[in-house]
């Protein structure tokens, strides 16, 4: 290509000067394509291949701000970065700009595994659901705060809650699931500034496979953490799993002693659940 471009210049009978400038010029642009292609060639595994190319501008850009959400059961609460992610069994896979949506769980392991789906879809869960015996549970913690003169319709929700571990209304699937840390470092994530958990029991599982394997290597800022948990101190596990609000506190609190808890709610009055927010960065 330089042989056929030296001869352009001299049928055209330029100044040394402007010759000069024209060689330099068609140069710069032949490094700058070379280096480009080699980028991209160097990161051409950068995504799982049951994912489509990332665009050029993704591979240049590290910079770029994610939301993560997980266990989002086909919805997603907010977008507040460059590209908000969500997981969930029962999505669809979408791939656009500045969306996607992946059809599997997050959990501490890759591989596949039973995921118990149940006809009130807020139970389903890789986690067998704990039978909860309200008298029992009344003894040692007191009325359960849905449960009351005021409060009909929560009492309606928790009879619906306690239908979840019936047994007829609840089938296995086969779902394929995958560590966040391995996901976040095939789709190249370093920035996240909200990490939103909704996992039915395996919230603390995650965060700690994340914070162990993915985050200080690939990941390098993590603004917010939300998670769902219960205190085990207030109501009778709802899961087969160690999701304790106080100890998943006290572990991110290991990691980040400046952490801030912004907000605590109520995330689901029937099953005695919490929403946490924590601000770590």
């Amino acid at each position: 290509r330089h042989s056929h471009f030296l001869q352009f210049l001299s049928h055209m009978r330029l100044d040394s000067s402007t010759t000069i400038a024209a060689i330099t010029g068609f140069s710069l642009c032949s490094l700058f394509q070379r280096c480009i292609m080699s980028f991209v060639s160097r990161d051409k595994d950068l995504y799982s291949p049951s994912r489509s190319s990332p665009t050029l501008v993704e591979r240049v850009r590290n910079d770029l701000l994610f939301d993560i959400e997980i266990g989002t059961a086909g919805s997603f609460v907010e977008n507040g970065a460059d590209v908000l992610i969500t997981f969930d069994p029962g999505d669809v896979k979408i791939i656009s700009s500045g969306f996607e949506s992946y059809p599997f769980g997050i959990a501490d392991f890759n591989g596949v595994a039973d995921f118990n789906v149940n006809s009130f879809r807020d139970c389903s869960s890789i986690n067998k659901m704990n039978v909860v015996d309200r008298e029992q549970e009344e003894k040692r913690y007191g009325q359960h705060r849905c449960i009351g003169k005021r409060a009909s319709k929560k009492s309606q929700l928790l009879k619906l809650w306690d239908s979840c571990t019936i047994d007829a209304t609840i089938h296995k699937v086969k779902v394929p699931f995958r560590t966040l840390s391995s996901f976040a470092k095939e789709r190249n994530i370093r920035r996240i500034r909200k990490l939103q958990i909704d996992t039915q029991g395996s919230d603390f599982s995650i965060i700690k496979e994340f914070l162990e394997n993915g985050f200080g290597d690939q990941v390098v800022e993590l603004q917010h953490l939300r998670f769902e948990c219960q205190y085990y101190n207030e109501s009778f596990p709802v899961y087969f799993a160690h999701n304790d609000c106080q100890a998943i506190l006290d572990y991110v609190k290991g990691k980040f002693p400046a952490m801030a808890e912004i907000e605590r709610s109520d995330a689901n009055c029937w099953s005695q659940e919490k929403d946490i927010t924590l601000r770590l960065q």
